[in-house]
């Protein structure tokens, strides 16, 4: 639990996610639904990918507390799940493949770990 805190406060600090990063793509889509107008590209697909880490380690619920202020990124998130099978993928498929947080957290503690 207390490393869920310290990682929040990181995603709000200045220089984390959601104080620098997600405004700034807020700012970026003024033209259309994806970066570059009406068409996906990499950058939406990366941009939809951090959003749902994010998601993936703390909640749905929290992702969507921490867009409401950027309704254009939450856009971009939901457009980009909407595309093909990526909905598919996210909610079956990719879970196979993620380890729970408190999992991960001790397998990346562990690799850090200096003698």
């Amino acid at each position: 639990e207390q490393d869920r805190e310290k990682l929040v406060a990181e995603t709000d600090s200045p220089t984390g996610l959601f104080g620098r990063y997600v405004p700034k793509w807020e700012a970026m889509l003024q033209s259309g639904k994806f970066f570059l107008g009406d068409k996906a590209t990499l950058a939406d697909v990366a941009v939809f990918e951090t959003l749902d880490f994010y998601r993936h380690v703390f909640s749905e619920e929290q992702l969507q507390d921490k867009l409401k202020t950027f309704p254009r990124v939450l856009a971009l998130h939901d457009a980009v799940l909407s595309l093909g099978y990526v909905k598919e993928w996210r909610d079956v498929e990719r879970p196979k493949l993620f380890l729970e947080f408190a999992v991960y957290a001790g397998v990346v503690r562990e690799t850090l770990k200096r003698d």
